[in-house]
């Protein structure tokens, strides 16, 4: 008996009523999990995953098959980012999820083209839990600012760095607890934490803190120096006496580098003190017309704006931005506000067509014409 490769998995997950979409969504999970061997999307840049954000949430991308991955590194090529694979046997896999959390990630799509799935980490992987365990015991302490640095520094290495998610990336910092290396001494009869920094070549110094022990032993430490736990007034403080710059993760691929500006603004961040900061976000929108679109989504979507009284036109055109790695439907109504009230029920009489890709619905107003949103589109 031949078994449905997981594409035709995924297809017949997008055609399944509601009552039986759950079933169909753990049968692409089963045979995701039962393959032999599975590819994952890497950045080479940093040596690290590469990070789709999906839904806001850090996601990895999984492949099935190698012309999967070829077909989505040929799309990353396209907008400016190079990406790699690597191949994972079936028994490390426990192992590539426990490292996916510890990075960060929270969602992992399987599949990217011609139909994904999109699901938690946590439906296949369970944590450990360290919550009885002391800070300073623990082998994973900031996940997310693992994550969140390692974001940055893909984006910045991609050249789409924006100021906002630089203050993101300040904001987890100053509520996050890191590993530093240092001796514990005796003051006035209590323990205190003697940390002497980097010496650099050049005769500057630097503060090194780590956001997990994986991150704290890839970098050789002076003897006698332990791992220690430090929070933002911990590393202010030391900055402060004589270091120029403080770096996180510096045994990785992604290690980021601060000064004491910084800092600081790390702190305006995260108490709401950011009305004298200037970002420079770009989010490039552009909307083309349709690329390989199917008729039986066509159809569908027309049968279903038969209902609509008071829709006069639509246009189903692409949607690109900077922010989305994959385009988006984007249906556009000449109608009144009231339409928005059956954007779900127009999402719902095409969902099986989608295959997996993102489908936003708008109305023509006083802000954005019809002109201004479809341009010469048909």
């Amino acid at each position: 008996m031949i078994m449905p490769s997981i594409q035709e998995l995924i297809a017949k997950f997008y055609q399944s009523d509601k009552e039986h979409s759950e079933e169909s969504a753990q049968a692409v999970v089963d045979a995701f999990l039962q393959q032999e061997t599975f590819l994952i999307a890497r950045f080479p840049e940093t040596k690290q995953f590469f990070i789709s954000m999906e839904s806001g949430q850090q996601t990895a991308i999984f492949f099935s098959e190698r012309d999967t991955f070829e077909k989505f590194a040929v799309y990353c090529k396209e907008k400016g980012i190079h990406v790699d694979a690597v191949e994972f046997s079936k028994e490390k896999r426990d192992l590539l999820f426990a490292e996916l959390w510890r990075c960060g990630f929270t969602r992992i799509m399987i599949d990217f083209l011609p139909a994904v799935l999109n699901i938690s980490l946590f439906d296949v992987f369970t944590p450990p839990d360290y919550s009885r365990q002391p800070l300073h015991f623990r082998p994973v302490i900031a996940p997310r600012m693992t994550g969140k640095i390692l974001y940055l520094m893909q984006q910045v290495r991609s050249g789409k760095a924006t100021g906002t998610l630089e203050l993101d990336v300040l904001t987890e910092l100053y509520h996050s607890p890191f590993y530093t290396s240092a001796n514990i001494i005796r003051v006035n009869g209590k323990n205190a934490l003697q940390i002497n920094g980097h010496e650099n070549a050049d005769g500057t110094k630097s503060l090194l803190i780590f956001s997990d022990v994986k991150e704290f032993m890839a970098v050789e430490h002076p003897s006698g120096e332990k791992p220690s736990i430090v929070w933002y007034p911990d590393i202010m403080s030391v900055m402060k006496q004589g270091m120029q710059t403080l770096v996180i993760n510096s045994g990785s691929g992604a290690s980021l580098t601060l000064d004491l500006e910084l800092l600081n603004a790390a702190e305006q961040s995260a108490t709401g003190q950011t009305e004298d900061f200037e970002l420079h976000d770009t989010n490039n929108i552009t909307i083309t017309e349709l690329e390989n679109v199917s008729q039986e989504l066509l159809q569908a979507l027309s049968a279903e704006l038969q209902n609509y009284k008071e829709v006069d036109s639509a246009y189903l055109l692409m949607m690109k931005t900077d922010a989305k790695l994959r385009p988006s439907y984007l249906l556009v109504l000449e109608a009144p506000d009231s339409m928005k009230n059956h954007f779900r029920d127009i999402f719902q009489s095409i969902r099986e067509y989608l295959q997996g890709q993102d489908f936003e619905c708008t109305t023509a107003d006083e802000k954005f014409s019809l002109l201004q949103l479809t341009g010469k589109n048909k």
